[in-house]
């Protein structure tokens, strides 16, 4: 077989994992960051070299995975972002995730969690938010515990 290698059973889906997890990562990364994501987890291209920029772009093409945009027409944001968003901090977007009031997603360890720009609406994470605001004491019933348990 000239210029073709076999694949064993392994490297299609470790193929398949990293076709996925760079599905995942454009919507809320550009390929720079998405090339360091795959590197710290030690994920090498297909003819066993580290990431960058270009062989993300080649892969993402070639499976035509649309490109990060930036910009409010964005249906998926970080953590970091949906922060911005809500003018809150990262630690109550993160308990917000923690505690179910707030739908995330983790693909993997290293990478951003990413969550959907119209969820950030919902009732309980604006009431949420309204309570957690920085130097505000949360809401308390009579009997001095917090009328939102574990904030």
């Amino acid at each position: 077989m000239s210029g073709s290698r076999a694949c064993s059973k392994y490297e299609i889906t470790r193929r398949a994992i990293v076709g996925s997890m760079i599905r995942e990562l454009a919507m809320v990364q550009p390929d720079s960051h998405i090339a360091a994501t795959l590197n710290r987890l030690g994920y090498h291209s297909g003819y066993d070299k580290t990431w960058n920029e270009t062989r993300v772009k080649s892969l993402r093409n070639y499976n035509h995975i649309p490109a990060f945009a930036r910009g409010p027409q964005r249906s998926w944001v970080t953590m970091e972002e949906a922060a911005g968003i809500l003018k809150t901090s990262v630690t109550v977007v993160r308990t917000m995730i923690r505690k179910h009031l707030l739908p995330a997603r983790h693909i993997v360890k290293h990478a951003p969690w990413t969550i959907r720009r119209e969820d950030l609406q919902g009732p309980e994470v604006l009431h949420y938010v309204k309570a957690a605001r920085p130097g505000k004491t949360a809401p308390r019933t009579e009997n001095n515990s917090p009328l939102i348990p574990d904030l």
